[in-house]
């Protein structure tokens, strides 16, 4: 019976969603965070060094983590499919915005956005700007468009979204612990990174400018 419950539990049905949700993150990392690694890369000292590219790649496996677990959150059933879809058109877009003009979404430049008239922004809206956030969301398009979501209640789905950003909160926990000195230094020099997490930052960024 243990047995049953338990691989029951880890079916592929009731980590459907989840599942999801780590395929969207990984992606968003490795193609949507360029100015993350960027800035992460040339925090230190010796970009050459080995330890340099373990500090790189085990920040990078931590920042993932999270983007699973924040991600999940908002991410419940069938209206999984529309929560990613949302969160991949913000990382196209602050991605696109964050390459090319070199910004970065923190609170105040959310609050300059909502306050930018509708004609002032529109200028910013090329062809260029509208074919490169196109490109950006097609490989996620293609995702949702044939990846299935079996119907599994909410009851069933809570302990895999537990276990799910339990998960993906220790594994930043365990890359942050195991790269404390070079993290910590990295972001005490450049508080920019920060603001560079997509597309968690302009997400929170946005809750703290409208409270």
């Amino acid at each position: 019976m243990f047995k049953t419950e338990k691989s029951r539990f880890f079916s592929r049905q009731t980590f459907a969603v989840e599942l999801l949700v780590v395929a969207f993150a990984l992606y968003v990392s490795v193609f949507l965070n360029g100015a993350l690694w960027e800035a992460l890369l040339h925090s230190q000292r010796d970009i050459w060094a080995p330890q340099t590219w373990a500090f790189l790649l085990t920040t990078a496996i931590g920042i993932t983590g999270f983007q699973v677990a924040f991600i999940s959150l908002f991410a419940w059933g069938r209206l999984a499919k529309f929560s990613v879809a949302v969160f991949a058109l913000i990382a196209a877009v602050t991605h696109y915005f964050s390459a090319q003009y070199k910004v970065m979404f923190d609170t105040s430049m959310i609050r300059n956005v909502l306050e930018t008239h509708l004609q002032e922004s529109s200028e910013l809206i090329t062809l260029k700007a509208a074919g490169l956030v196109l490109l950006y969301l097609l490989p996620v398009a293609l995702l949702l468009r044939f990846y299935r979501l079996p119907k599994v209640s909410l009851g069933r789905q809570l302990p895999a979204k537990v276990f799910t950003v339990v998960v993906g909160l220790g594994v930043l926990v365990a890359a942050a612990g195991s790269q404390f000195k070079s993290l910590s230094s990295a972001i005490r020099n450049h508080g920019e990174i920060r603001h560079l997490v997509l597309p968690a930052s302009p997400v929170l960024a946005f809750a703290r400018s409208i409270r």
